[in-house]
């Protein structure tokens, strides 16, 4: 699989204001598990209906992977996370905190009226 240029977070609108007002975006993720999950494109709606059905505070950042350097690592799901996956699919990891300046784009992500994410 190749690298893309964009890769995406989500997150809560809350945490997002926060992240503007420090300068830097820091997941709960960074501290337990030591990087920032992240996704591709094709990952998004997968990720967002197995962790967030039904919040509806919630955007999606867009990143722009040539801010990141080598803290972006690609490898193999979370297994303690209930997305499926491909055993061969690898996804974005950040293993530092996330600079504003990489965030490219903010959009809201707004579920469904099942509570599902997804392209209508």
């Amino acid at each position: 699989m190749s690298e893309e240029r964009y890769v995406y977070h989500i997150t809560t609108r809350s945490s997002w204001h926060s992240a503007q007002a420090e300068g830097v975006y820091r997941a709960e993720s960074l501290e337990r598990q030591g990087f920032i999950h992240l996704s591709r494109a094709a990952q998004v709606y997968r990720v967002a209906n197995a962790l967030y059905r039904g919040a509806t505070d919630l955007v999606l950042l867009t990143v722009d992977t040539a801010e990141l350097g080598a803290a972006l690592r690609y490898e193999p799901a979370d297994p303690s996370l209930p997305t499926e996956t491909a055993e061969t699919e690898l996804f974005p990891h950040l293993y530092s905190t996330l600079p504003i300046k990489a965030v490219i784009a903010v959009q809201p992500l707004v579920p469904k009226a099942d509570g599902s994410f997804g392209a209508d």
